[in-house]
């Protein structure tokens, strides 16, 4: 019984300095952890009492004295958690809530999602991990604790970026950002100004990669996190490696390590000397082996899986440069099955694509191209572009090399391709016009102040020397004097308005720029790729039919891949013609009425041929023949709409298309039974800044752009286009148009 109390005087005077119990749960996570557990030990000594405390706690559960029973139980399970004891932990943890989340408030479920999610990391468990912490940004998003939901969002994009899918993880921190920028913390928006800045360099996009670094650094070295600067310096250093800029990528990693003596930790020196090893790979192979083994040893010491795949790969490449081939082979089959029981799959696609080398070097040709197809394969689900360039080259020489002609132009072709997309420059901007002409402005006022007061001061000077024999002299001169000067000061105003309205122009403007810069890149990204690729393969195609080296068969197969491409290249390229067009405001809109059945019956027979390649139905259910709106423009959205539709649904599967009116709307409905999408998909499927292509149930190719195309004619008109879908089930496309009378009442044209 005394035992009892005294454990109680001790959680009272915890609860007491703790600032009442209601708030601890108001600090952030870790933080809250730190803080308890420090009250706790520094009241209860060490952690075996600690434990025990928690124990009687318990056992006292029913003398209903502690009302907030569950938030201990989160506090005990956090405990054992930084302790390392994770089985006990999720044991504690997981009693909480159970299938009954409506007795808890929304800041305590985030909470517990992210304590849970943090255990099943350690657990290894990465989809229930990458869940907790999903629905933990999801409670946080209903509370005041916008940066406990920017951590958690970093977390998700941190858990992607391990295992290489980029796209997610890139969505997550720019999410994490957005968050962070209202608050303090700038050592926190560093990092994820650091990650950001990592995804890009494994794009390839060095200049992106570069700018995050550099605001990454220049906030880490004014809060003097020296591990986090050792960091990102080294980071510098590799777009330098990666650019052929060596002398200066040492530098950077120099600068790195005195960062790093100042906070020593393993994993640091570890990423600093495998980095400076990848260097001296290019200058100096001895030294490049005494790095990696520097690296491999302090990865080693810190367990860090990462590290150790990346010395694996340097101490490979080293022995392969060296012609050491047994050797260079063993690191590789060791990365790979350590990248493959870790699901690393970058490094997996890496360390075959070097198998792949060893092999071709050997001339065992059908293990090279066995190992670099399956790099590529792996790669092309990470968009990993420096790897597929290299793979698509090596497997281009392979081909050479036995004389299989045609095999070896189509890999140059995939090379180059990725060579020109990994080196493509930026476009011009205004920016820097507009900024010049702003500061001009600046200059031009500050030299017209000045001048006035040059001319005040010389005629102050001559006025009180001559004020005697000049009184009437001097004041009528003071008068005209002041005047001028209100006259000057009132267009200074003026300028200074001026000036104003300029400097709210060119934020605006850099805004437009901003988003207009974006979608732009992406165009481009598609008229490189997209539009280009199809008449390389047009010109091997009538290449080989001129040549009349191929039978009956292969001409027959060359006739309809040739029909096929040249008509999804037309597609293409009318509804980048149309984007363009629209965005230049030179779309002619004159809505009216017609027949939409007649349409509809038209489209249907346009795409009979696709349709029955594909053995799919398209079915009308057509209530209202006749609607408003413009038919040319509407035809173009519904022709995109059944393009799609067809090319997701799976053979034998079914399209409905269904008109009929709601509300003052006219409502046209298309739907399939095909493959679905997820919602981070739908969310992005209409706008131009984040267009991304999917291969169809046949392998047909698009570019994205055909549905932010939709969306901008939809909106010319007024309207709506929205789509329900689930993966599996099918998709569903709604578009709302106002009739005529509702749209003489709200439209503009």
């Amino acid at each position: 019984m005394c035992r009892n109390f005294s454990i109680i005087i001790s959680l009272a005077i915890i609860l007491f300095f703790s600032g009442c119990k209601e708030d601890i749960n108001s600090l952030s996570g870790k933080k809250a952890d730190k803080f308890i557990f420090e009250q706790i030990a520094k009241d209860l000594g060490d952690s075996a009492k600690v434990t025990n405390f928690f124990d009687e706690v318990y056992r006292i559960e029913n003398s209903n004295r502690f009302e907030e029973l569950p938030s201990f139980k989160l506090l005990k399970g956090s405990y054992l958690y930084h302790q390392k004891k994770i089985d006990s932990s999720f044991s504690v943890l997981s009693s909480i809530v159970g299938n009954n989340e409506t007795k808890f408030n929304d800041e305590f479920l985030a909470r517990w999602y992210f304590r849970m999610a943090n255990v099943y990391r350690e657990m290894q468990n990465r989809d229930s991990a990458i869940h907790a912490y999903k629905k933990s940004a999801q409670y946080f998003s209903k509370t005041e604790y916008d940066f406990d939901r920017a951590l958690v969002l970093n977390s998700i994009g941190f858990m992607f970026w391990e295992v290489s899918r980029f796209d997610s993880a890139l969505s997550y921190f720019y999410k994490s950002l957005l968050l962070k920028e209202n608050h303090d913390d700038i050592d926190s928006y560093a990092t994820t100004l650091n990650n950001i800045g990592t995804v890009y360099y494994h794009y390839a996009l060095y200049d992106k990669a570069l700018e995050y670094f550099v605001k990454s650094i220049e906030i880490q070295k004014e809060v003097k996190d020296n591990d986090g600067a050792a960091l990102i310096l080294t980071n510098i250093g590799l777009v330098y490696n990666e650019t052929n800029q060596l002398e200066k990528a040492l530098e950077y990693f120099d600068e790195s390590l005195t960062y790093a003596d100042k906070e020593p930790t393993s994993t640091t020196y570890g990423y600093i000397y495998s980095n400076i090893g990848s260097t001296y790979l290019k200058m100096n192979l001895d030294s490049a082996d005494v790095y990696f083994n520097k690296a491999m040893y302090n990865y080693e010491k810190g367990n860090s899986v990462g590290g150790i795949l990346i010395s694996l790969k340097g101490l490979g490449e080293t022995y392969y440069k060296k012609n050491d081939l047994d050797n260079s082979r063993n690191y590789f089959l060791q990365m790979l099955d350590y990248s493959e029981k870790h699901d690393n799959l970058i490094r997996a696609a890496e360390a075959k694509y070097h198998l792949g080398l060893i092999s071709l070097k050997e001339s065992n040709f059908k293990q090279a191209e066995l190992l670099f197809l399956e790099s590529i394969s792996l790669s092309k689900n990470m968009n990993k572009l420096t790897l597929l360039r290299d793979n698509y080259k090596s497997l281009g020489e392979l081909y050479d090399s036995r004389n299989m002609a045609r095999e070896s132009l189509n890999a140059f072709k995939e090379y180059l391709n990725y060579h020109e997309r990994i080196t493509d420059t930026d476009m011009e901007r205004r920016l820097s016009r507009l900024k010049e002409e702003f500061d001009t402005q600046n200059i031009r006022a500050e030299l017209v102040l000045q001048k006035f007061e040059n001319d005040r001061q010389k005629f102050l000077i001559y006025g009180f020397s001559t004020i005697i024999a000049f009184l009437v002299s001097f004041t009528f001169v003071l008068y005209r004097t002041n005047k001028r000067k209100k006259e000057i000061n009132k267009e200074l105003e003026n300028q200074n308005k001026v000036i104003e309205e300029q400097k709210d122009e060119l934020e605006k403007i850099n805004n437009e720029l901003k988003i207009s810069n974006n979608a732009k890149e992406k165009l481009f990204s598609i008229i490189a790729h997209d539009l280009k690729n199809p008449f390389f393969t047009l010109m091997g195609y009538i290449s080989l039919l001129k040549d009349g080296q191929i039978d009956e068969v292969d001409r027959n197969q060359c006739i309809e891949d040739l029909d096929r491409t040249t008509h999804n290249t037309y597609l293409l390229l009318e509804n980048l013609l149309n984007l363009s067009q629209s965005r230049t405001q030179k779309i002619q809109f004159a809505p009216s009425h017609f027949n939409i059945k007649l349409l509809l019956l038209n489209l249907k027979h346009s795409f009979s041929s696709q349709l029955k390649s594909k053995t799919l139905t398209l079915n009308l259910d057509i209530k209202v023949e006749s609607i408003f709106a413009d038919e040319s423009l509407l035809e173009i959205v519904l022709r995109n709409l059944i393009t799609n539709a067809i090319k997701f649904s799976n053979s034998k599967g079914q399209i409905i298309i269904s008109t009929y009116d709601h509300n003052d709307e006219h409502i046209i409905v298309i739907k399939d039974n095909g493959v679905g999408m997820d919602e981070e998909t739908r969310n992005n499927l209409f706008t131009v800044e984040f267009i991304s292509s999917r291969a169809g149930t046949a392998g047909e190719k698009g570019t994205g752009l055909g549905l932010a195309l939709c969306k901008e004619f939809i909106d010319i008109h007024g309207g709506t286009i929205s789509v329900n879908s689930t993966i599996e089930k099918g998709s569903e496309f709604v578009i709302q148009l106002p009739n005529k009378k509702k749209f003489q009442k709200t439209s503009s044209f």
